[in-house]
């Protein structure tokens, strides 16, 4: 048996070993692309260089099952409007969406309105798009006590802290969940927008911040991206045109090299790191050399986040 150069080359070389390509030519026209920040920067950079894409529709959708809740509520009925959280700020009563967790408003009615008006552009995106990219981030999730099926989008930093352990309590998913959120997510996908569709799936290389459990932030990490590439993976290597893209290990591959891979914060990613992913992405989607080569728009840049977390600037490619 003659073993294929990605198998052979080693952890000894100093390169880059190229992925293997994916078994089926990709050429991207319009991109949906939802999931962790991590998505959004992809597709920001693909945007950058003229492939017209939708990111900026969603803000970050942390984990599976708030993806899956998006890919639902398109297409079925998912009675959202039941679990809205409550919120006071400044005295004040406002309401956020538990999957779309970027979304609040002073009143019901209105958060409403704004899901209304962000399906249908969301729908229309779908409709549009030639392929889609889901980035899975965590699998330490937020659910209610005493409601199925409500696992949150991030956890409840501004619900009432005395809900904290009463309302909500965290706990890690299982791989068989994840499992299931996949299959659901590529069902719906295969129903309602196209039935051979590219997805391509990845799971983001950023750390936690924090972690409800009694880990350490490092365990947590491992813990939670463990259980997101073992529980996505099985489901898509026997999914017809759908496929795993390693933006994790590429990372994980570029720190071990010493390169410029960290922001300041030392969580999220350089916009030097996302160009040599995204070239890397590419290839495996079947681009020839010199066609990588002509996206070479200058001046690629992403959010820059300072040591606090928050961002104070931009990080552009060198």
């Amino acid at each position: 048996m003659r073993l294929q150069p990605w198998f052979t080359d080693g952890w000894e070389t100093q390169e880059t070993i190229t992925s293997k390509p994916f078994n089926e030519p990709i050429r991207f026209r319009s991109v949906v692309a939802l999931g962790s920040c991590f998505a959004r920067n992809i597709a920001r950079w693909l945007d950058h260089h003229g492939v017209r894409n939708h990111y900026d529709l969603w803000d970050t959708l942390y984990n599976p099952f708030a993806i899956e809740g998006e890919f639902t509520r398109l297409f079925m009925p998912l009675q959202w409007e039941e679990h809205i959280i409550e919120e006071r700020k400044n005295g004040a009563m406002r309401y956020r969406d538990p999957w779309r967790s970027w979304i609040t408003a002073p009143t019901r009615e209105e958060l409403m309105a704004r899901n209304a008006a962000l399906d249908d552009q969301a729908r229309a995106a779908l409709r549009e798009a030639n392929s889609i990219i889901i980035t899975y981030g965590l699998s330490e999730v937020w659910e209610s006590y005493g409601l199925t099926n409500l696992i949150l989008n991030r956890v409840p930093i501004e619900a009432d802290p005395r809900d904290i352990g009463v309302r909500w309590a965290s706990r890690f998913a299982t791989s068989e969940e994840v499992q299931r959120s996949t299959a659901s997510i590529i069902d719906c996908i295969r129903q309602h927008v196209s039935a051979d569709i590219p997805i391509i799936f990845t799971l983001s290389p950023v750390p936690l911040k924090y972690t409800s459990s009694p880990y350490s932030v490092e365990e947590a990490t491992t813990l939670s991206k463990a259980i997101l590439a073992v529980g996505m993976r099985d489901v898509i290597e026997r999914a017809p045109h759908v496929h795993y893209f390693r933006s994790y290990e590429l990372i994980s591959r570029y720190d071990l090299q010493e390169q410029n891979v960290w922001q300041p914060d030392r969580r999220h990613v350089t916009a030097s790191a996302i160009d040599r992913v995204a070239r890397e992405f590419l290839r495996t989607c079947g681009y020839l050399p010199d066609e990588v080569d002509q996206f070479n728009e200058p001046h690629f840049w992403v959010p820059l986040v300072g040591l606090n977390g928050k961002v104070v600037g931009r990080s552009y490619a060198s």
